[in-house]
């Protein structure tokens, strides 16, 4: 019986274990620009960015610095933080990324939880792919927190970097893209359409008919589609019934229709460490008075 008590607490202290931590997928830089995502899914807020970003010893891009990161080559198909907005860049058009636009696409409603973009003023011009290897500006705390590289090379701390009470007990329900669902946050009926110099495709080698382009930089990049059209070749997104977004960049033509977000329920994190600690002294209390009663 001692020993069957002792593996089961120490079973429910791997559990906890486990259960308290994140895991901080990263991209390479692009002028200083990069792209993470929280534990698979969207699931940062917009003060939760900020703190973020400023672990790593970045801040949140400008607009600017967006623009300048994607004319050396970044894009991704996740919508991400940078200030004042939450957007996509796009080089290549993409039906399932971006409502198919070019540029860098803003989603308005930016309220809710996305991934976030980071900039590192000190990074070098173009692209960099060094793996991070440190979250300089974390402080002291229970969480433990892994960056994931895109070689796949891991540095893993345990510390916290959120100053937001709101984020740390977060009780939300978010939606959960890591599924592959097609859905997207707002339904802007209009948008702002900023031509570029950037090809928005390339021929195959027969040289006949475009192609799609894959894209290294963003292995999620079949993850989210976030268009629908009208009649009148208006293209947004949904969030109910509220129009609320608008995009920059150039249309790359085609569109489809999105399903409803699919809705995943979040556990906070202080209510799976008193269930445990409340499972661990209940085990402790049997083998006590198991010990008790045979002698």
């Amino acid at each position: 019986m001692d020993k069957i008590g002792w593996r089961a607490a120490w079973g429910l202290c791997l559990l906890h274990l486990s259960l308290a931590q994140i895991d901080l997928n990263v991209t390479c830089r692009y002028s200083g620009v990069f792209h993470v995502e929280k534990n698979g899914r969207y699931s940062i807020s917009r003060t939760e960015a900020a703190d973020l970003c400023a672990a790593f010893n970045c801040t949140l891009p400008t607009m600017a610095q967006m623009e300048e990161a994607r004319s050396v080559g970044f894009e991704t198909c996740r919508y991400g933080f940078i200030e004042g907005h939450v957007v996509i860049p796009r080089i290549h058009p993409n039906s399932i990324c971006a409502a198919n636009h070019t540029g860098v696409y803003i989603l308005s409603s930016n309220t809710s939880q996305y991934d976030t973009y980071c900039f590192n003023a000190s990074a070098p011009q173009g692209e960099d792919c060094t793996s991070i290897t440190d979250l300089p500006n974390a402080f002291d705390g229970p969480i433990t927190i892994t960056i994931v590289n895109r070689d796949g090379t891991r540095y893993t701390k345990r510390g916290e970097y959120r100053t937001n009470p709101d984020d740390i007990n977060a009780n939300t329900t978010d939606y959960d893209f890591s599924s592959g669902s097609p859905s997207e946050r707002s339904t802007p009926t209009d948008y702002t359409i900023f031509h570029t110099q950037l090809p928005t495709e390339y021929p195959t080698q027969g040289g006949d008919h475009p192609s799609v382009p894959s894209y290294p930089e963003d292995a999620s990049v079949t993850r989210d589609q976030d268009s629908t059209s009208d009649s009148a070749g208006r293209h947004h997104t949904t969030h109910g019934s509220k129009a609320d977004g608008h995009s920059s960049g150039s249309q790359g033509g085609g569109a489809s229709t999105t399903s409803g977000p699919i809705r995943k329920p979040q556990i906070p994190e202080w209510l799976i460490i008193l269930a445990s600690l409340l499972a661990l002294a209940l085990i402790l209390a049997v083998c006590i008075a198991v010990n008790s009663r045979r002698r």
